[in-house]
């Protein structure tokens, strides 16, 4: 293994120290040095692959010391590690040619986390081609200045021609493309990368010395990823270049997930043995990523007012709540095999289920021209007693079947009644879609079955779903009734049982419907301890609408330390509530947890509320987090009416 040799040139010992402690700890070889003479001495001496440098040194500044440097190649190894923040001397610095800039007026743990990930970023670097396409070789030399010290592989075209050939034959990750060229512009060679499915999703930044508005809109209308006007800002050019690197890179990152899954169902039945950490280990990577996309669209969707985008932002939603679903019924499948599947039953409003679950597919049935029917019954109870979560997770399986099979200008069918004998409550679902033959009636509801192998082919789908519901209505001791003949659509029947409601449960179900809604805004602070940059900051968003103030963690020790310093000291605000991921580096969730507690107890310290809020979405997890000292239990992705509930309790 090669190591990485990393120059630390700081007079201050204690500065010193925690930086190369830190790097030491991530397994670099460092080397300590506190002036400028020792500096040039030791670079002399060795070859580094990093050198991190403070511009005042007792012997002369480190100016001195870049210029000392004899090639650009080593002056792209240096990090400017300094607490001076003049705007001039920065750019000034940055045209020098060094890798980074990052200011000392941060906190420690911020610096030396900010250090790592941009040496883990320039180490993933060396794999990422970029290319540049322009017809100005001054300006093509411009950006290879600004983007080498980042030790990106740069390929270069003179001409749109040029570039496409380059992308059919070399594998790119971002292109830098610019507007006005001669023979084909940008814009026709990003309309011709877009029609081409094998280069299509590669991410653009169009480059122009034009920022008329309306040539910004149509360029981003045609597909570019984000706009940068000539002559550009070396920070704000590397800036765009990481982010649309970083999306990029996630979204294959997902794909190959989502395709490991897809394979994985194959073999499911064979692996009966690895089955359960697969799926564990797949549910929490999958939800962590969409916790954050479904979060920031509802974000967006609250303050977008184009139309158009609105569409866009719903779509992208619908998508992630069907991954979601799946995700969902795969989990669900695996417990109900292996027999650890529990039905929570509580008592709750017929109506109001009824009424949710209408509101939330008419939109859907409206936009496809669907006439859509409904009716209760006057005779079914109000209320009923079993498990809401999984009679939701039916319906609307059944619901996104009609929806998927029943064509334009149709009709679907929603009742509720009470059976003949008075003992089951029935659901209906009906449609006028394809039907199914009654020979294959039995057939769809096994599992990764459709009626007709030409069903995936021209309706998509899984097979889990209806296999599913079935299994649940099972365990809610119903059962699910087919009616239905090919091309005459089908009816789906759902059967639940009523269930003697005591007189006590009634009582608290009636006293928490006349409850006056709880408050949505909050005078408290709280902890936040989290891993994933990106949850990190869509809960900071959701905590300032609710006017909660509050506190970063990245680990279960960073969460020990922030409560330690919280509690004892006396003048400041202390936490009221812990939000604790599970899943994460050095220390996870519960290990923090118990370490809390048993503070707690042993400085005899007010109890603290600690709230999982965690990917970690199987069965037994609930119970674990609940025994290792922790209050309250979400998953994600965040409801965020249900962590305003969990605010309204302990908040």
């Amino acid at each position: 293994m090669i190591e990485t040799k990393i120059l630390v040139i700081e007079d201050s010992q204690i500065f010193n120290k925690a930086v190369s402690e830190f790097l030491e700890k991530q397994g670099y070889v460092v080397t300590r040095v506190f002036n400028l003479h020792d500096a040039k001495e030791a670079h002399k001496a060795g070859d580094f692959n990093y050198i991190i440098l403070d511009i005042i040194l007792p012997d002369g500044e480190g100016d001195e010391f870049i210029e000392y440097l004899p090639t650009q190649k080593e002056r792209s190894k240096v990090i400017v590690l300094t607490a001076d923040d003049d705007v001039q001397r920065r750019e000034y610095i940055f045209q020098m040619g060094v890798l980074d800039y990052i200011s000392k007026m941060n906190p420690l743990n911020l610096i030396l986390e900010d250090t790592k990930k941009l040496i883990d970023s320039v180490e993933r670097n060396k794999s990422l081609n970029l290319l540049i396409v322009d017809d100005s070789s001054f300006v093509r030399r411009l950006l290879k200045k600004v983007l080498t010290p980042k030790k990106y592989n740069i390929k270069e075209a003179r001409s749109a021609e040029v570039g496409l050939a380059i992308l059919k034959s070399e594998e790119i990750h971002l292109v830098l493309l610019d507007y006005e060229m001669p023979k084909m512009n940008g814009l026709q060679m990003l309309e011709k990368m877009k029609r081409d499915p094998k280069i299509a999703k590669i991410p653009v930044l169009m480059l122009s010395g034009v920022t008329n508005p309306e040539i910004v809109s149509k360029v981003l209308k045609h597909g570019a990823n984000d706009f940068i006007s000539k002559p550009f800002v070396n920070e704000e050019l590397l800036l765009k270049c990481n982010i649309q690197l970083e999306n990029y890179l996630n979204i294959q990152d997902m794909q190959q997930k989502e395709e490991a899954l897809q394979e994985a169902l194959i073999k499911v039945t064979k692996m009966e043995k690895f089955k359960s950490m697969f799926l564990a280990n797949m549910s929490h990577e999958i939800r962590t990523p969409i916790n954050a996309i479904l979060g920031f669209v509802d974000i967006l969707e609250e303050s977008e007012e184009d139309a158009k985008k609105l569409s866009y932002l719903q779509t992208i939603k619908a998508s992630g709540d069907l991954l979601i679903n799946l995700i969902n019924d795969i989990l669900d499948n695996s417990k109900i095999e292996s027999g650890k599947l529990s039905i929570h039953r509580e008592v709750f409003s017929l109506s109001e289920l009824y009424n949710s679950i209408a509101s939330l597919y008419e939109p859907m049935i409206q936009k496809k021209n669907i006439e859509f029917v409904k009716n209760i019954d006057k005779n079914v109870p109000k209320y009923l007693k079993s498990d809401l979560v999984r009679i939701k997770q039916i319906l609307t399986n059944l619901f996104s079947n009609a929806l998927k099979f029943t064509p334009e200008n149709g009709k679907i069918s929603f009742y509720l009644e009470l059976s003949e004998d008075e003992e089951y409550v029935k659901f209906i679902v009906k449609d006028t879609g394809i039907g199914i033959d009654p020979s294959n009636h039995r057939k769809i509801f096994q599992l990764f079955t459709q009626a007709e192998e030409t069903t995936t082919k021209n309706f998509g789908g899984t097979g889990l779903g209806l296999s599913i519901s079935s299994k649940l209505a099972t365990l809610l001791d119903g059962k699910i009734e087919l009616e239905s003949q090919l091309n005459k659509g089908a009816s789906f029947i759902v059967y639940v049982p009523i269930i003697n409601i005591e007189e006590e449960e009634l009582q608290e179900i009636e006293k928490e419907n006349k409850t006056v809604d709880g408050k949505s805004s909050f005078d408290s602070k709280v902890l936040l301890v989290e891993d994933n940059l990106t949850n990190q900051m869509y809960m900071s968003i959701i905590l300032e609408e609710l006017g909660i103030s509050f506190d970063i963690a990245g680990d279960g020790y960073e969460a020990l330390d922030a409560y330690t310093l919280n509690v004892l000291d006396p003048e400041t605000q202390k936490y009221a509530l812990i939000l604790m991921d599970e899943n994460m580096p050095n220390m996870n969730g519960s290990e923090a947890t118990k370490h809390i507690r048993a503070l707690e107890e042993d400085q005899e310290l007010y109890h603290t509320p600690i709230v999982a809020l965690t990917a970690n979405a199987l069965e037994g997890d609930r119970e674990r987090f609940l025994a290792a000292g922790m209050d309250e239990y979400l998953t994600k992705p965040i409801n965020k009416e249900r962590l305003i509930e969990v605010f309204n309790l302990y908040l």
